[in-house]
């Protein structure tokens, strides 16, 4: 769980769409995309392993 919340976030502050590391699900437990992690939905990353900090530069410029 560790490893697929440092993969979101690292991905996230380099501006990667959630949509892309997300990936497309075909089923049984299998996705297609260059850096998708299987699942569902966005909202999957975005309530279980998108975790900002206020350091994070992305965050800031969000919020500039």
């Amino acid at each position: 769980m560790h490893a697929d919340k440092i993969h979101v976030n690292l991905l996230w502050e380099a501006k990667v769409p959630l949509e892309v590391v997300a990936g497309q699900f075909i089923g049984r437990g299998e996705a297609l995309g260059p850096v998708g992690r299987i699942w569902l939905s966005t909202d999957t990353i975005k309530k279980r392993y998108l975790s900002l900090t206020q350091r994070s530069g992305r965050y800031k410029e969000m919020h500039a």
